[in-house]
Order: C-alpha cells, then structure tokens, then sequence
C-alpha cells in the first residue's frame, strides 16, 4: 500500500500500543518525498520490492534472536541474562530518492534510475545485489518523527531500546521515554 499508508497504520498501532502519547499529531511528511500515489506503477513495484528486501533481513534477525533466546531458555540462564536490543540511528535516506541496488553507487554520488533497476527487479536482496531502499520508507520507518539517520531532527537519533531481563526488570512491557545514549549503557 505505499509509504504513507504504512506511515499511517504505523502511527495508529503506536498510539494503540502507549508507544507514544494520545494526543501525539503525526509529523507532517518530508517535503522531498514525493506521495506514494504519484509514483506510477513500475516505480511502486520496484520501492515496495527493495522494502520487502528490507523486511526479509529483519525478519532473518528476528529468527536469529529467537534462536538465541531458545538457547539461553534451554540452557535455563534467560532469566538471568540481560539482553538489550538497540539501533544505531534512526531509518536511513541514503537510498534517496529511487533507493538503488548498489550501495557503492551511494557512496560515490552516483544515484541509480528506476529504469536501470527494473531488470534486476526479481535478482534484488540476492547475492549480486547490495540493496537499500528509497527514502520514503525511511520516512515511513521513523514514524512519528521527521528526517531520518544523519539528521537531528529525532527521526535520526530518537530510537528504541529493549531491555529483556526478568530476574532484575521487575515491570516487564514498561514504556519508559528519558532519553539515554549507548555509552550510558
């Protein structure tokens, strides 16, 4: 369904989740990124493959942080086990505007075209591919911020931290909102 509609149930499970505040007004859009629904149709269906590609590698990480946590479970040390799972920054827009499916193309200030990416459409997040995707899932991943990584603005810089530790987190589920850096942890 798009950046913005995903923007939109994003916001929506946050407010129903405490995640943020009731009252807490969605963030106006970047002004750079151009609504979903302008996009014609092979633009869409490349941005929404480079963003399922994204999502496989979270799913993989999610699989991998099961396969841990069943471990520690086995092994009965979770209880006792801090586990922390944090980001860096916030979602990233240096896949700019058409995203690309060669990152080095990024680093050297060579942005690649919708056109140029349509024939590797089915070959994208394969082992001959270095994907990211455009900087409207960026948007749409910092929700209900504005920007993205390398801004300050807290779309940047305002991220999640989980902290799993039964044996010494006595309000499990808590959303707490002081902020803290990792070299506080």
């Amino acid at each position: 369904d798009g950046w913005d509609v995903e923007r939109e149930r994003t916001f929506a499970r946050q407010k129903a989740l405490g995640i943020v505040p009731a009252e807490t007004e969605l963030a106006p859009r970047n002004g750079i990124v151009k609504p979903w629904a302008e996009l014609d149709a092979d633009t869409r269906r490349l941005f929404a493959r480079l963003q399922e590609t994204f999502c496989g590698f979270v799913d993989h990480t999610d699989a991998q942080i099961g396969r841990l946590v069943s471990a520690l479970r086995e092994m009965e040390v979770l209880d006792d086990t801090l586990i922390l799972l944090m980001s860096d920054n916030g979602a990233s827009q240096e896949g700019q505007h058409n995203g690309t499916i060669n990152t080095e193309r990024f680093r050297n200030l060579m942005p690649m075209e919708v056109a140029e990416m349509l024939p590797a459409l089915d070959r994208i997040g394969g082992p001959d591919t270095d994907p990211h995707y455009p900087m409207g899932w960026g948007m749409a991943g910092n929700t209900p911020f504005r920007r993205w990584k390398r801004d300050t603005h807290r779309g940047g810089n305002t991220d999640p931290l989980i902290a799993h530790w039964p044996a010494r987190v006595t309000d499990p589920g808590a959303i707490r909102s002081q902020y803290l850096h990792v070299t506080d942890i």
